[in-house]
């Protein structure tokens, strides 16, 4: 697939190399999880008066094609926090129910393992 060229910086003054469909895919993600970067939100592109980040970093992009640069200007909102501390946050937020979950689980488990062992217990009895 074609790569988008030196121009989408990793980081302004990089020549970073990404492929299109990986630089989608992140740039999905952080629209989706309303993030901009790993880290440090938009400040990782917004150095040495660079004022364009990813489009993924702002809430207008809406998932379309990718601009040529690969960096766009938002006229709204720009995310602020970065994806680490995002996903960190959705972790803390729904860490009770996934392990919830997971218990209910062990214990249909147990039920189920208890259940055909019992039934052939039965089975040989008669």
């Amino acid at each position: 697939s074609s790569g988008i060229n030196a121009e989408w910086p990793l980081r302004p003054g990089d020549n970073g190399d990404i492929d299109a469909d990986v630089a989608l895919a992140v740039n999905t993600a952080q629209f989706v999880f309303e993030c901009c970067g790993l880290v440090d939100g938009p400040s990782w592109w917004k150095t040495n008066g660079n004022t364009q980040v990813p489009p993924g970093c702002c809430s207008e992009w809406g998932g379309e094609d990718l601009p040529a640069s690969g960096l766009m200007t938002c006229a709204e909102t720009t995310y602020d926090v970065g994806c680490t501390q995002k996903v960190n946050d959705m972790a803390d937020e729904f860490g009770v129910v996934i392990i919830v979950v997971m218990v209910v689980i062990i214990v249909f488990e147990l039920l189920c393992l208890i259940a055909a062992c019992y039934s052939k217990k039965q089975e040989m009895v008669a």
